[in-house]
């Protein structure tokens, strides 16, 4: 344990390697290019996992593990890598702190994706963590957010859809779904234009689809839990009842949506959260992006930066450095990093400071709170 914790030592940033999984949707040259890697056409790896402890789940390739996020580290022998999952696992406290292994055990208790739709996702919904705890036995249900990262220049209007309109019943959303009249459940639907640096929540039992053009930082409970209504993938696969419901069946699925919806005002007035000012100084600035006033599953910030400026981290975080380049350095060291690059602060980090060349900014995103 103590080389690993020399290699990869709990009280300075480790970077995350990219961490594509593979989707039925097609996607992906947008994140590739704004990660700076080389041009590729839209795939199935239309995802990127980070600080994943959380194992993916596509049905039909149950042999592959895949989802699990790799930490790298320069040593004097050479690049080394090693699962974040067998990481935590070797030393927990030091890397997530005692209180939140005693909460959550050795695990981050959050996920986040970089995710790029080159086309609409399939509407789909998640279950609570009550419903998941019945019906899985998983204690994370898939509470959700977005923040609009980037869209892209050639779709003209990208988009969400998100939430029942009003007056929507479960007698309705189950005809339509035994129909498979997609048109009819896209009409059901709230269609949301997105702009880039806009956050939206998404609740479980809130049905909801990515439209085409939309590149998101998501952030969520460790689960991979999806209730499907359309029997066909991205792909063209046919499914039937059982892949759609996960296996509990149509009637329970349809007990987990959450109906009677909502005008749109209502709807982008409840999922659209607004930013909320922590920290400002003339050297940078600090927003709430998601809070506990929305859901206590995790939290989202933003970090704007335009010379040396200190942020205490009181837990590991997950950063995704948006834009520019600098140094975050800790009195175990300097890292440099560069937009584009996604890392993992170990809970052992008692100060950070961001150091930007000009300026820079970050997506950071906390796990659950720890009950007191």
């Amino acid at each position: 344990m103590e080389k690993v914790l020399q290699i990869f030592s709990p009280e300075r940033p480790l970077r995350l390697e990219p961490c594509p999984v593979w989707r039925t949707y097609l996607g992906g040259s947008l994140l590739a290019r704004w990660r700076g890697m080389p041009y590729t056409n839209d795939g199935h790896f239309p995802e990127d996992w980070l600080g994943s402890t959380t194992r993916a789940n596509n049905p039909g390739r149950e042999a592959i593990e895949e989802g699990y996020s790799v930490i790298a580290a320069e040593h004097e022998s050479g690049i080394q890598r090693i699962l974040l999952k067998e990481l935590l696992e070797t030393a927990p406290q030091k890397y997530l702190s005692s209180a939140h292994v005693q909460a959550f055990g050795a695990q981050t208790g959050v996920l986040v994706k970089l995710l790029d739709s080159a086309i609409r996702l399939p509407i789909q919904a998640h279950p609570s963590k009550e419903k998941a705890q019945m019906l899985f036995g998983s204690r994370y249900g898939k509470t959700e957010s977005w923040y609009v990262l980037d869209t892209r220049e050639d779709v003209s209007c990208p988009y969400v859809l998100l939430g029942f309109k009003k007056g929507i019943t479960r007698e309705q959303w189950m005809e339509a779904y035994r129909q498979q009249d997609i048109e009819r459940m896209r009409g059901m639907l709230h269609k949301m234009e997105v702009k880039k640096g806009e956050m939206y929540l998404v609740e479980p039992g809130v049905p909801h689809a990515i439209g085409e053009g939309c590149l998101l930082v998501e952030t969520q409970e460790p689960s991979d839990l999806v209730f499907r209504t359309e029997k066909q993938n991205a792909a063209g696969q046919k499914l039937n009842d059982e892949i759609c419901s996960m296996g509990v069946g149509v009637e329970a699925m349809m007990d987990c949506f959450l109906y009677g919806g909502a005008s749109e005002a209502e709807n982008r007035e409840k999922y659209q959260i607004q930013p909320e000012l922590l920290k400002k100084e003339s050297a940078g600035c600090v927003w709430r992006l998601l809070g506990p006033d929305h859901t206590d599953c995790f939290e989202v910030q933003r970090l704007w930066a335009q010379a040396p400026f200190t942020w205490q981290p009181d837990s590991f975080r997950i950063v995704i450095v948006t834009e520019g380049n600098g140094k975050l350095a800790c009195s175990a060291g300097a890292v440099s990093v560069r937009a584009g690059e996604t890392w993992f602060l170990p809970a052992g980090i008692r100060q950070l400071n961001w150091v930007p060349e000009e300026t820079m900014s970050a997506v950071i995103c906390c796990p659950p709170r720890p009950q007191a």
